[in-house]
């Protein structure tokens, strides 16, 4: 039977396979006749997936906002004709707005010992057991400079940037040179809003394990920091926290001409304690959701079922997804199992 898969992450975000990866298992899984990349926050990965799966199968644009309803965080899922996501002007806004004040804040403020941690497992695995930083002082070094960068392009611009500003300026220069060791251009990956993020942190290895070695690393070891760097872009933070209320995401969406559907409703419901799903489904449509995820790994079969009847009741699509992020420890879905979604009529009003 084909089949689509509408709910899929790639390292544009924090999955783990790259859309080329993503394009050859999917053209690989038997009757997958669509699927729909829906990276948090950002649709740039969208066109590259479309250009690698080809003619094989077609290809949704979409992007996962996060936004708030009842004081929880909800997942709204954006889908838009091709090409539609990168020009999705008033959505990309929303996202980065949002970015400066939580994304921003989780980066400074939790990622450095979260992404030190990493580098440190890392800076082992490539120069030796003996090699390591000053967790505390690289979050000092990254908290002042960061905040003296954004302040600069404040006043230049007389408002607040609307997306992060890459920490590859002189004052993030001057911090590497102070402290040396401080992976300031791993760092600029996690913040980094384009597709650049897992060769800036192969290009820090390469560079360090040069630095250390007197040599430039073998192809073996090219090799070794390239797969890591890969799976190291699958620990990319988006912002858990949001600013944008979810009306203003729906209208986003559909004033840059996307299809605004909410995402695996049922888990998100249950884990804030806000409404039960039937509450909450005539109150979400209310706000002008066209329509609703009813298949996700974490649906049991009567959610989707009630999820269906609503939307069939109300005139409104249902879409279904995976959820996949090429975790094996994320235990959502993975791209190819799980329950089938049948081909729905999204896939025709948007094309591919």
């Amino acid at each position: 039977m084909a089949h689509i898969d509408l709910h899929l992450h790639s390292t544009f975000s924090d999955g783990r396979d790259g859309v080329e990866r993503l394009a050859e298992r999917a053209c690989a899984e038997e009757g997958l006749a669509a699927i729909a990349l829906t990276d948090h926050d950002t649709g740039e990965g969208v066109d590259a997936l479309r250009a690698a799966a080809g003619a094989r199968l077609k290809v949704l644009d979409g992007i996962e906002i996060s936004a708030e309803w009842r004081g929880a965080v909800m997942h709204l899922l954006g889908y838009f004709p091709p090409g539609g996501a990168a020009r999705a002007e008033r959505v990309r806004a929303l996202c980065w707005d949002n970015a400066i004040t939580h994304r921003l804040e989780s980066v400074l403020r939790w990622a450095p010992a979260a992404v030190v941690e990493r580098m440190q497992r890392r800076r082992r695995e490539f120069l030796g057991e003996d090699a390591a930083f000053d967790t505390a002082a690289i979050v000092a070094d990254v908290e002042e400079s960061y905040r003296r960068s954004v302040a600069e392009v404040e006043r230049a611009l007389g408002r607040p940037p609307r997306w992060p500003v890459p920490p590859g300026g002189r004052l993030w220069r001057e911090a590497m040179e102070r402290r040396g060791l401080v992976p300031l251009p791993v760092l600029e990956a996690f913040v980094a809003r384009d597709g650049r993020k897992a060769a800036l942190i192969a290009a820090f290895w390469e560079d360090a394990v040069a630095a250390a070695k007197g040599r430039p690393p073998a192809a073996e070891e090219r090799a070794r920091i390239a797969r890591a760097a890969r799976e190291d872009c699958g620990f990319v933070l988006y912002a858990e926290r949001s600013s944008i209320t979810l009306a203003g995401a729906v209208r986003a969406v559909q004033e840059d001409g996307g299809v605004a559907i909410l995402a695996h409703l049922s888990p998100t419901l249950r884990a804030a304690g806000i409404a039960s799903l039937d509450d909450a489904l005539p109150e979400l449509a209310s706000l002008g959701v066209q329509g609703f995820e009813a298949w996700y790994p974490l649906h049991g079969e009567d959610e989707t079922e009630r999820i269906l009847r609503f939307c069939a009741a109300r005139g409104l699509l249902a879409t279904g997804g995976t959820d996949h992020h090429g975790k094996k420890e994320q235990r959502i879905g993975d791209l190819g199992g799980g329950r089938r979604v049948p081909v729905l009529p999204i896939v025709e009003l948007l094309g591919g």
